[in-house]
This record gives structure tokens, sequence and C-alpha cells, in this order.
């Protein structure tokens, strides 16, 4: 056979392979991979949504097609984001059913559905623009991560980037206003009920400046110590002091309304209960009636009914009904500030065991060499199989109720009284379903998926598609990852 034969019979089979892979590619772009149903109804259009008027400027050539989906957002004014999980990004923001930004970048939206801006990478840092909710762009600022604490716009000072000189603007009037006057130089700052915690360094010392959020008036000032971000005391800012000389450390609870004062806190013990240590021994306060209901003892929890405490050689201890007396244990901990009516204990033997806020007995599972326990909660165990066995799980149900799951790796997310999700390797990768808290199956074969916080549409990506689904598995919007929102640069925005 002469060579121009062989070149023209390679070069047909270039063509047919090229063909077919053309062919596997949209089918599977039709059908994604596990199957979801789709139906001939209409996606919503970024063209049909967004005004002229509001329109962000996107940095494709031209505006993506969607993909076919079984229904459509609701239309209840709350901002969603669609990150794309393609390797040149991109991202899509609703409100509602409506589309009010498509383009570059990563966006996120605050609290309160009003505004949301989006994050992109500009040389060695991070720019955000801030939209509102009908995408009209208001301000770009420095830094990856700006809070927004009533009317305040917080930029710079992010925890996860380079300290950096903190900006704080009036979203009202996009003005800038500043916090302790002109010398004002802090560079982290974060909003905890109802007020902004605002931290200065200075060679190496960390001073809290407490500001009221409504008029940025100083509230407090703690020289000498560092602010937490969250607080699980109501009404409470959560502060640590560090003496350098002595090298001890000790944590303060601040209450800024009425400059209500605990030093030296051992835990949150209860709800509105917390455990001091004075003068070498403890005290329970009830920070509502500002009274003692315990002392001598290093309560983590404290109830009528049941009670886990430390004593000096921080050995754990819990005495429930359930217990003859009280029990030392490897570790017990009751999450009642999570909304979970249960405590869990893991014995020193590795059982596990799981008391109801009375102190009954509930739920126990007894350890095993080969697989691992864990509680979650809702009073459930999970016993996994130890990394190098096969993959599989068994839910524990208080009153002795289990169901097995053999494909499963692990519960990556529980969320009480909602939902959880299992992982399990496909091929290269792993891939999610999402089950009810009874173990029954909602949506499988996600690839990414973004937990949600009440009973509206879940982000997920799925086979080559990306977008919303509701809780049945229906597509509410979707689009393909081959229909990029952003130009062929390649970036990539997290």
């Amino acid at each position: 056979m002469s060579n121009n034969n062989q070149n023209k019979e390679f070069s047909s089979k270039l063509l047919l392979i090229a063909a077919l892979a053309i062919a596997l590619l949209s089918a599977c772009d039709q059908q994604d991979l596990p199957s979801d149903p789709v139906s001939d109804s209409t996606a919503i259009s970024s063209e049909d949504n967004t005004s002229e008027d509001t329109a962000p400027e996107s940095t494709s050539s031209e505006q993506p097609s969607d993909t076919s989906a079984d229904s459509q957002l609701p239309d209840d004014g709350k901002l969603r984001v669609a990150d794309s999980p393609a390797d040149n990004g991109g991202t899509t923001v609703f409100c509602g059913s409506k589309i009010v930004y498509d383009g570059d970048g990563t966006a996120s939206a605050f609290e309160g559905d009003e505004y949301f801006y989006v994050r992109r990478i500009v040389g060695d840092g991070y720019r955000s623009t801030v939209y509102n909710r009908d995408g009209k762009q208001l301000l770009e600022i420095e830094g990856g991560y700006p809070q927004l604490a009533g009317k305040w716009l917080i930029s710079g000072g992010d925890m996860y980037g380079a300290p950096e000189e903190l900006t704080v603007y009036d979203i009202d009037t996009l003005e800038q206003v500043m916090l302790g006057g002109d010398e004002q130089q802090s560079q982290f700052c974060f909003k905890v009920n109802g007020y902004l915690c605002a931290m200065t360094y200075d060679y190496g010392a960390t001073d809290t400046i407490i500001y009221n959020s409504e008029d940025l008036s100083v509230a407090a000032e703690f020289p000498g110590c560092s602010a937490s971000t969250a607080s699980d005391l109501d009404g409470f800012i959560n502060l640590m002091r560090y003496d350098e000389a002595s090298g001890e450390s000790w944590t303060i609870y601040y209450r800024p309304s009425d400059g209500r004062q605990y030093d030296d806190v051992q835990s949150v013990c209860g709800e509105n209960l917390v455990t001091v240590r004075m003068d070498g021994d403890y005290q329970v306060y009830d920070v509502t009636a500002e009274a003692v209901v315990a002392e001598g003892t290093n309560y983590t929890y404290y109830s009528d009914a049941v009670k886990i405490w430390r004593d000096y050689g921080s050995n754990v201890f819990v005495e429930a009904p359930c217990y003859d007396s009280a029990k030392e244990v490897m570790s017990a901990w009751c999450s009642w500030n999570t909304g979970d009516p249960y405590i869990s204990v893991t014995c020193l033997d590795g059982s596990v065991e799981v008391l109801d806020l009375t102190g009954q007995l509930v739920n126990s599972r007894p350890s095993a060499e080969d697989k691992s326990l864990i509680y979650t909660n809702g009073g459930m165990i999970v016993e996994s199989q130890l990394y190098g066995t096969e993959p599989g799980l068994t839910l524990c149900f208080p009153g002795g109720e289990e169901k097995q799951f053999e494909r499963y790796n692990w519960l990556n997310t529980i969320l009480q009284d909602k939902l959880m999700v299992g992982s399990y390797q496909f091929g290269q990768k792993y891939l999610y379903d999402l089950l009810d808290t009874d173990g029954n199956l909602l949506i499988e074969g996600l690839s990414n998926y973004s937990y949600p916080q009440d009973d509206g549409p879940i982000y997920v990506a799925k086979g080559f598609s990306y977008g919303f689904m509701d809780m049945e598995g229906n597509w509410l919007w979707k689009r393909s990852i081959f229909n990029s929102t952003v130009d062929e640069t390649g970036n990539v925005y997290w």
C-alpha cells in the first residue's frame, strides 16, 4: 500500500474518532451522569431577565445560552449565586428568578439580600465590586472579603489576606468614614452581636476597640486583647487577653449593652451559663440573673439533669440518671447551642453513647478495631469503615433502627433535622448524594454542591451542568459548564 493511501486511511480514522467524541460529549450534556430528568420547559434566560439599565458588564464576548430546566427559581427576592465549576470560572447572581449579574469573578451575597459583591484576583491581591440587589454597581474596593454591618461596608483588613489598612464606607452615601479618627490603623474588623470590633496591631501587641454599629461611637476599649469573630453567649463579645510577661492567657466575656464583664471564663456551659475561675475556684454564673448557681467544679455543661465536668487532672466525668454514679469518660459534649437536644459521650473503651437532655440513654454503639464511630446529631451515631477497607456506613438511629450504605465512604455534611450528604468514589473523583435525615435518597451523583440554609433551591454541579435544583432533584436553572461566562484567559477565581 502506498504512503498516500496510508495517509488517507489514517486521516479518515482521525475524522471518525473526532466525530464520535463530539457525539459523545453532546449526548453527555443532554443526559447528565448520573442521569436526571429534563423536561421541555425553557430555562430562565439572562437576556430576558436583565434590564438594560441594571445589566452589569460581562467579560464574555457573547451571552451564553442556558440549557433546559424542569421549572424555574422562585421569585422570592433572595440573592443566590451560581459559580461555574469550569476552569476559567465565572459567576451568575440571581435576585429571585432574575439574573442581575453574569460575568467573571466569584460572587457572595451579604446578609439581608440587599447587596452582593464580586471578588476578582488583581495582581497579587483581591479587588471587590459591590452591587445592589438590582445588579447596579455601587463601589469598587480593595480586598477580597468585605463585610456589611448595618449600613457600614467594611473593606480590607480581612483575615484571609495580607494585613492592610481598614476602610469603612457608608453604604447609603458611598462615602468613606473613619473609625477612631485620622490616626486609625485597624487592620481587622468584624461584626458580632450588633457591634463592630476593630483590632489594631503595634509591634506584636493587639488592642481591640468596640464600636456601636449605629453611629460608630466607641462602646469600649480593651488594650492587649484580641476579639473573636463569634460568640456563643447572646449579647456578649468574646475577647482573649495575653500577658507576655507571664505567658498566660485568659478569656473575657463582655456585654457592651450594660458593661457586664466576666473574666477568666472557662466555658459557656449551657444557655446563659458561664463557668468562671476566681481565686483558684470555679463558679457557674447565670448571666440573665447575674447569680451564682454552682461552684467548686469546672463544669463544661450544667443542668439540673446532666452535668459534665473536668477535674484538676483534665479527666472528664458525666453525671446523669442513666449512670449509677459519676462516670469517667474519654470525652462528652452537649451541643445545646446548635439546637441538637442530645449529649454525646465517648467512653474509655471507645464506645459511643447518646443521652437525651433528661439524662436517659437513647443510643449506643460498641467499639470495633476495623471501624470508627462518630456522633453526628439528632441522636444518630455513624459507624464507618476505616481507611484501607471497603466503603460502607451504618447509620444508627435512636430506638435501635439501622440503615446501611455500602457505597459511601463518609457523610460529609449533616444538618440537623434536614439533610445529609454521602460521598463515594466514582473513577478518579468523588461524587455526592443528598439524603434526608432518615437516609432516604433525594438527589444523586453531584460533583459539587453548596449546602442550603433553608428549604429553598440548592446549588449543585452534576454531569456537565451546574445551577440550582429543588429538593426533588428537578433543575430550576442550569447551564452547561462548557458555556463560560468569561473570556478565554484561563483565569480561575476562588
